[in-house]
């Protein structure tokens, strides 16, 4: 719900992007963020997103990255998810897929 409020509008809901508003699931996403920590995304969204209009709470914006890192193939896991996680995304997808 938190991705569709905030995001679905310029990145689409099935996260393929639009326009100027990049894919957030998928190839495109893991090539630029793949080999980056979570924490650079939550900190990536949290200054620009979105450009324009009110910023997401910190939990709602813990909610949208759980979000797009699902649809990107990882897993939940055990511990919840935080601002501070270092874990390369795409180290994390490959393992999620691996782990199926």
């Amino acid at each position: 719900v938190a991705y569709q409020n905030v995001c679905a509008s310029c990145h689409m809901p099935d996260l393929a992007g639009a326009f100027e508003a990049p894919q957030l699931a998928g190839p495109s996403f893991l090539t630029v963020w793949g080999g980056l920590p979570t924490s650079d995304l939550f900190a990536y969204i949290k200054v620009a997103m979105p450009p324009a209009g009110q910023k997401p709470s910190n939990e709602t914006l813990t909610n949208i990255v759980a979000y797009i890192l699902r649809q990107n193939g990882m897993d939940a896991g055990d511990t919840p998810l935080v601002a501070t996680v270092d874990g390369a995304i795409r180290a994390a997808a490959e393992g999620a897929r691996k782990a199926a």
